[in-house]
């Protein structure tokens, strides 16, 4: 898990364009971490145009300099934040994705619900997207999911094929907001226990997908289906109750 402040400055872009509102109540799974250190100058680049210039010139850019949790920055920038995490960290709840369910309080809370490279972390899947989806305004919250797609060894449990999140959105009739993928060669080496079992000593790309789904409706989560879109009528399978919660 890890974020950066090209994360943060996206985030409150789509507060900016009015996708979530100036004072979003922002949900991490994960306490994100800037794993990588905080850029100072971008920092102070988000700082000057998002600032009131009163508060941006009270502002001491060098006071981040050390600071781990991206929790305080997005406070500073006008949200509520907390996050969601198996570990005691600073602005965050003790939650295990594995079981727990969303706390009454917080349901359908959360208009910008952040998975940044978490979910694959985590072997119970099922109670991952249904926590996410209970998080989530049904009034228009996005869900925003960073995660890997293929290679990434020895990383997580679990990689996204693109049908996962078409199969999600057409299950859930979430609105597509955003995708992006991307590919860099992979950072970490082929498993052994790979090419001593066939693979070849090829180079390793990592692939990864940035997605935004819209909640638009209070129904309760449903499981996709995988399915051959040539033989099912998919209107149908919706109708039925075959994709249900």
């Amino acid at each position: 898990m890890g974020t950066s402040i090209n994360d943060v400055y996206f985030a409150r872009s789509l507060a900016e364009q009015g996708l979530i509102p100036k004072d979003a109540f922002l949900i991490d799974l994960g306490a994100q971490e800037f794993n990588n250190g905080i850029d100072i100058f971008k920092l102070h680049d988000v700082m000057a145009e998002f600032l009131p210039a009163g508060d941006f010139k009270n502002l001491r850019i060098s006071d981040f300099t050390q600071l781990r949790f991206s929790g305080p920055i997005f406070d500073l920038l006008g949200f509520k934040y907390l996050a969601l995490d198996v570990y005691d960290s600073e602005n965050s709840i003790v939650f295990d994705l594995n079981h727990d369910p969303v706390p009454e309080n917080l349901k359908g809370a959360g208009h910008l619900i952040q998975n940044f490279g978490t979910t694959e972390h985590v072997f119970n899947q099922a109670n991952c997207f249904r926590v996410i989806h209970d998080l989530t305004s049904p009034d228009g919250g996005i869900m925003w999911h960073a995660l890997p797609m293929s290679d990434f060894y020895y990383h997580g449990f679990y990689k996204y094929d693109v049908k996962f999140f078409e199969r999600l959105l057409i299950a859930n009739n979430y609105e597509l907001v955003y995708q992006k993928y991307s590919q860099s060669p992979g950072d970490q080496p082929i498993p052994q226990v790979l090419l001593d079992n066939g693979m070849p000593p090829v180079e390793s790309m990592d692939t990864g997908v940035n997605i935004l789904l819209r909640r638009t409706s209070p129904a309760p989560f449903k499981f996709p289906l995988d399915y051959d879109d040539s033989k099912v009528d998919v209107d149908e399978l919706l109708e039925t109750g075959a994709v249900r919660a």
